[in-house]
């Protein structure tokens, strides 16, 4: 049987220590990466931020440890997932060449691009279709974004 120990992230989602409650010594207060503040905890419920996952008696070497947009104990996104949620809808609103419909439609995919559920492959499906466009820097923003956001089975079907 195994464990989750207690994970610190920054608040745009950079990884600090895997486990922060094993080795506080390796803890920060600020990214190194961003300088944003480092949380171990949901802000909206306090359950703590699932960081490497140990089964006591197995040595794993070489896996890296990425957050999850999502606390598993309350479903409510962390703030670098809201915040990527929020960044790529303002880009949207200021791509051109596309109507008020559509970027309707993209915005509120998003966030089915940050979990594994059928809806997920609507939205893949729109913004698959919106990338192809591509050629601007907004196209181009957007894209930086959603990887930085999506999950893993998203990213396959969007091709990245």
């Amino acid at each position: 049987m195994g464990l989750y120990h207690t994970g610190q992230v920054c608040l745009s989602g950079h990884p600090v220590n895997s486990n922060a409650d094993q080795y506080v010594e390796l803890n920060s207060r600020f990214c190194g990466r961003c300088g944003a503040a480092s949380i171990t905890k949901c802000a909206a419920c306090n359950a703590p931020i699932r960081g490497e996952y140990e089964v006591r008696g197995v040595v794993a070497v070489g896996f890296g440890w990425t957050p999850e947009g999502y606390c598993y104990n309350c479903g409510q996104p962390y703030p670098w997932t809201r915040d990527g949620i929020d960044a790529a809808a303002e880009l949207i609103d200021e791509a051109p060449d596309i109507s008020a419909e559509v970027k309707k439609k993209l915005k509120d995919s998003l966030p089915d691009l940050t979990k594994d559920t059928a809806r997920s492959q609507v939205a893949v499906s729109r913004f698959k279709r919106f990338l192809a466009k591509g050629g601007s820097a907004v196209a181009d923003g957007i894209q930086k974004i959603v990887i930085s956001i999506a999950t893993e089975a998203v990213k396959k079907g969007l091709g990245f």
